[in-house]
């Protein structure tokens, strides 16, 4: 039996172009990887489960018609946003809310026993 040649590194490029095109698709770039940073940012301060953000990027990939970049892109683009939310919500809280405050918190998330303080509120 006789092996079928693999298509060269261009011409599959070439193919892949041609059915984007037909598709009206565009292929995932820098370009489109600030858009979706950008999007997941606004997306974390709605909700900052990451299989939310997770589920609307791909909604939003859907809806620009942009190829899906690889799993490990996803995480770094949904891992930053979060931290950077993260890091925001602190700032507010260090400077809006007021010591008294604060403290009553901390004492809620102490642990007591085996529950947390806020545990036997909660029940």
């Amino acid at each position: 039996m006789k092996r079928q040649a693999i298509p060269s590194k261009n011409t599959r490029l070439a193919q892949q172009k041609m059915i984007l095109q037909c598709q009206r698709y565009r292929l995932f770039g820098k370009e489109e990887y600030k858009f979706l940073t950008h999007k997941t940012g606004k997306l974390t301060k709605i909700h900052a489960q990451p299989r939310f953000l997770l589920t609307e990027l791909l909604r939003i990939l859907d809806t620009e018609q942009i190829t899906m970049p690889g799993y490990s892109t996803f995480q770094k683009i949904i891992g930053a946003a979060t931290s950077d939310e993260q890091k925001r919500l602190n700032a507010c809280i260090r400077q809006q809310v007021p010591e008294n405050i604060k403290s009553e918190i901390n004492d809620l998330l102490t642990m007591d026993g085996q529950f947390y303080q806020l545990t036997a509120l909660k029940k």
